[in-house]
């Protein structure tokens, strides 16, 4: 390389790191230029880059004359096209759709986004409310991701669990007696399932005062007797129904502290 050629090289270079902000060390060193601008024709020129182009912003350049070393033109460079890839940015759940974005891999420029379709829920069959006797139970679909609720079944209530019998009510009528015995769930405290049943006549009317009973709570079995006319009917529980014996003799002696005087209403 010739020392005018060398001079025109190291001008331009000091002419773009000028003109890009650069620190500019070149000047003092170079060799005057045997060309003025004011007659130079500028019939020779070069093109240099003083920024570069990327994807995200425009370059520089300038035009040079070649003799006189004057910029002859400055103009910017077109952005260069994103190089970008498919990433997924959001994962699709069962409650909201997932995000997946076409990303430069050199400026992280966003250009274009997609939405991802929801995923089906995962649902567990889950007892939400046991079932009791005094009411049914509850299970649901509930998805074991997010919460959200499916179809829901109904859970068959539950069988009371009765405690002992008692007598309720006895009313009499002429010789018929009519006995009514009851008992409450153990569980819920509040249903009660009742029993009712009449006698066979017995043999003469009697003073209501008259009669007495003995009791078995568990079962609800119960013997009434006459002492007077000595006649006795026993109660038994049945099918949900209470079932008396017709009256028969009974020479038993009510002093026995297993006999208890029968209260009659009215």
């Amino acid at each position: 390389m010739n020392i005018k050629k060398a001079a025109r090289v190291f001008k331009r270079a000091a002419v773009a790191a000028c003109l890009s902000c650069a620190i500019f060390f070149f000047a003092p060193v170079m060799p005057a230029s045997t060309v003025h601008a004011e007659s130079c024709e500028h019939e020779d020129y070069e093109w240099v880059d003083l920024i570069k182009p990327t994807c995200s912003k425009e370059g520089k350049r300038i035009r040079i004359c070649q003799d006189c070393e004057k910029v002859l033109e400055t103009e910017n460079i077109e952005k260069k096209e994103h190089k970008c890839k498919w990433e997924k940015t959001k994962d699709a759940t069962c409650s909201a759709e997932g995000i997946k974005s076409y990303v430069c891999k050199n400026c992280n420029a966003v250009v274009d986004t997609e939405e991802i379709a929801r995923k089906n829920h995962s649902f567990l069959w889950t007892t939400t409310r046991e079932s009791t006797c005094a009411e049914e139970g509850l299970k649901q679909q509930i998805c074991k991701n997010c919460g959200a609720i499916g179809e829901s079944k109904a859970i068959q209530a539950k069988k009371h669990k009765y405690g002992e019998w008692s007598i309720g009510s006895v009313s009499v009528k002429g010789r018929v007696l009519t006995l009514t015995q009851l008992r409450t769930c153990k569980v819920c405290g509040v249903h009660k399932q009742t029993v009712t049943g009449k006698t066979a006549p017995f043999s003469k009317k009697h003073d209501k005062k008259k009669y007495y009973y003995k009791y078995t709570p568990k079962t609800g079995r119960v013997v009434i007797l006459c002492p007077e006319c000595r006649q006795s009917v026993t109660g038994k529980i049945s099918s949900g129904a209470l079932k008396f014996t017709k009256p028969k003799k009974d020479k038993t002696r009510t002093i026995s502290k297993s006999w208890k005087r029968l209260k009659i209403e009215g």
